[in-house]
Parts: C-alpha cells; sequence; structure tokens
C-alpha cells in the first residue's frame, strides 16, 4: 500500500548514496596529497623541526622512538603504522602545578595530562553508536526530505480514500516507511564515516552500553523530527515544502533564545521562560550540537540520556498522533 513512499525512500538513498561516494573520493584524493605526512618521517613533523634522535628499537607491530625537542622535552613514540601512534611527552614544559589530572578525547585522539608527563593517543577506540549519534544531525536532514508524508497524500486525497485500507493503519505505513529510510540513511553515513577514516589509519571500533543509548537516542530524535514535520503539515494541501524550509532557523535558534537570561530582570525571565517552553516541543532542542561549552549552559541538551530519550519518544508519539488525528478529518 505504501508502494509510492518506498520509492521516495529508495531515491533518497540513492542520492545520498551519490553524495557519500563523491566524498569518499574527496577523502582518496586527501589521503594520496597527505601520504608523505603518513610515511617515515611523519613522526619529524609531529615533534617539530630541530628534534634529535635519542634511540630507535623495534617493538611488537611497530618502532619506538625517543626524541630531544629543543624546548627541552623528551618524546617517546611508538608507531604502529596503520594501527597509529602513541607517546609520552616529559620534561620542562610540562606543568608540574597542574592541580588535577586532565584528559581531552576528540574521536580516536586523546590526550591526558598529569605532572610528570602527558600521554598521546592517535588511534583509540571509536565507539560506534557514539559515532552514530554524531549523525543525528544529518539523520534530521533526511527526515526533513522525507517529511510531510500526509499532505503529499493530501495532494491526490482521492486515490488514498479508494485504497482497500484504513487510513489510520495506511498512515501508520507511511510512518513506518519513512522511519526505516531514516535509520537506513544513517548506517549509510555510519558506514561511510568509517571507510574514510580507513583511509588513514585502521579504527578500533567498540561498542559500549553508553554508545548503543546515545545511538537509540539519535534514532528517537530523527523520528521525532520527522513526526513533528507530519503532524503541523497533515492538514495542508500545498505549500508546505516552504513551511518546512522555515522551520528548520526557528528550531535551532529558539534553544539558544531560551538560555538568554537577560539579567534577571522581570522580562528577562519572561523572554527565557516562553522560549524555554517552546524548545521543550522541538526535538532538535535535546541535541548537544556543540561541544567544550559547560553542561550547564546547554539547556534541555544537558539532560541525563535516558530522560531524554523518554521525552523524544513522548514528542514522537504525540506528534506522529497528532498528525493522525488531524489527517483524519481531512476533506477532499
Amino acid at each position: 500500500m505504501a508502494y509510492v513512499e518506498w520509492l521516495r525512500v529508495k531515491k533518497t538513498l540513492i542520492v545520498l548514496s551519490i553524495i557519500l561516494g563523491a566524498l569518499f573520493l574527496i577523502a582518496v584524493v586527501v589521503r594520496i596529497s597527505v601520504n608523505n605526512e603518513f610515511g617515515p618521517g611523519r613522526l619529524n613533523s609531529m615533534i617539530g623541526d630541530g628534534a634529535t634522535v635519542v634511540s630507535t628499537q623495534a617493538v611488537p607491530g611497530g618502532t619506538r622512538t625517543v626524541y630531544k625537542a629543543k624546548n627541552g622535552d623528551t618524546v617517546t613514540v611508538t608507531d604502529r603504522g596503520a594501527e597509529g601512534i602513541t607517546g609520552i611527552v616529559t620534561g620542562p614544559t610540562v606543568d608540574a602545578k597542574r592541580s588535577k589530572n586532565q584528559h581531552v578525547r576528540i574521536g580516536p585522539f586523546s590526550m591526558t595530562a598529569s605532572k610528570s608527563e602527558v600521554d598521546f593517543e592517535t588511534n583509540g577506540p571509536i565507539d560506534v553508536g557514539m559515532l552514530f549519534a554524531y549523525l543525528t544531525i544529518f539523520g534530521a536532514i533526511v527526515a526533513t526530505v522525507l517529511a510531510a508524508p500526509l499532505a503529499r497524500e493530501n495532494e491526490r486525497l482521492e486515490v488514498a480514500w479508494t485504497k482497500p485500507i484504513d487510513r489510520t493503519l495506511y498512515a501508520l505505513q507511511l510512518y513506518g516507511v519513512d522511519i526505516v529510510g531514516i535509520v537506513a540513511a544513517m548506517l549509510l553515513m555510519l558506514v561511510a564515516c568509517i571507510a574514510a577514516y580507513t583511509l588513514f589509519q585502521i579504527p578500533h571500533l567498540t561498542l559500549t552500553a553508553d554508545g548503543a543509548l546515545h545511538a537509540l537516542v539519535a534514532i528517537v530524535a530523527c523520528a521525532a523530527w520527522y513526526a513533528m514535520f507530519a503532524a503541523i503539515t497533515s492538514w495542508m494541501k500545498r505549500g508546505f515544502g516552504a513551511f518546512i524550509g522555515i522551520a528548520w532557523p526557528v528550531a535551532l535558534f529558539v534553544p539558544g533564545l531560551a538560555l538568554i537570561g537577560l539579567g534577571g530582570s522581570v522580562i528577562g525571565l519572561t523572554f527565557h521562560w516562553t522560549f524555554q517552553v517552546i524548545s521543550a516541543v522541538d526535538p532538535l532542542a535535546y541535541l548537544n550540537l556543540s561541544s567544550g561549552i559547560p553542561r550547564h549552559n546547554m539547556g534541555l541538551a544537558a539532560i541525563d540520556e535516558p530522560l531524554k530519550l523518554l521525552v523524544l519518544a513522548a514528542l514522537a508519539l504525540v506528534y506522529a498522533g497528532a498528525g493522525l488525528i488531524e489527517w483524519r478529518r481531512v476533506e477532499a
């Protein structure tokens, strides 16, 4: 019954595959152009000009080299080729007054600094679930492309009514097909990211319970975003494309406006809580789209993942149900 919707999903996935293929080819070109940076001399470029080699020895899977940098630091680096690099830095630039250990992690790169040394690794484990969660915003874009299925049916409502199936069941089929398409698109993007990363070094993939939870939140967030569009366009017969386009900047700016307190004045608090309430029904408000921002400054994006999952699931169900109810009331 949802054959036309399957065709829309198929077309979307084909276009996405072409885009990802083109981006992968660009990654191949970049990898070839920086090939020297991944050759035998890459350690010298990482440590800096003027560093001298103190000793070199073979270790299982690679080579361990001790460098003396111009600033007096001693850098011990273990290079395992495509498996990545690990290293330890000691010397005068290491802050002995550091009150506590500091740890920074960006994807596979991690660095831990203590009072006596700095440890770094360029190819740490990558949680597939977390990587999938980073693709949420792109999944929301795909959800936007597939959005407004009921509004599209309104353009040929007489045909929809002639199908030998209850309108509610038919609408649920449309929802289901599109959600499957959104998840498939996100999986395609995940595979493309891993393939591009493999061009530079062999990834160490893992899947933790926390990563799986973040991935589930990502799927539900995209479903809620999709359901929101389905609900607010379910009564429309034309013009829903422009409406969807306007919704994106609104949904992105409202959570930011909710963080503005304007000095704690009455007007400021009114402004803050007005947009806070509006952002509560905005699925994008629950996404952490920035890094390095203190948790207390992230608004709804700072709530714990289990609660976030429940809220987004509730929004998805409410929006989907509202869309169904409104669509059943539409007349030809």
